[in-house]
């Protein structure tokens, strides 16, 4: 019983030492976050993550959302993700050339 204790502890600790900062641009402002969050408590499970942030914002074209994300990422998240519907917008692959450039 006592080990057990201090291997919960020993465990707790790492996690409050390590991880990384994740931010997560929402194409919509309450669908696209919810479905992430459901997300987030599995994900979070098996990785290391002190903070996980989700960004619901009022762009709708992708291009804008990646262009966000990357500001987002000069400014010190570890990583950065987005979501958006492909759907029919004109700039869906210039935004995703971007995302692989700069995210």
């Amino acid at each position: 019983m006592g080990t057990d204790d201090l291997y919960k502890k020993r465990k707790a600790r790492k996690i409050k030492k390590s991880g990384d900062l994740m931010v997560i641009i929402c194409e919509g402002q309450k669908s696209e976050p919810n479905y992430i969050s459901e997300f987030i408590k599995d994900f979070k499970s098996n990785r290391n993550l002190n903070k996980i942030k989700i960004l619901p914002n009022h762009y709708t074209d992708p291009l804008n959302i990646v262009q966000q994300a990357v500001e987002l990422k000069k400014d010190g998240y570890d990583i950065v993700a987005c979501v958006f519907d492909k759907d029919t917008h004109a700039n869906f692959s210039n935004a995703i050339e971007l995302a692989r450039k700069k995210i």
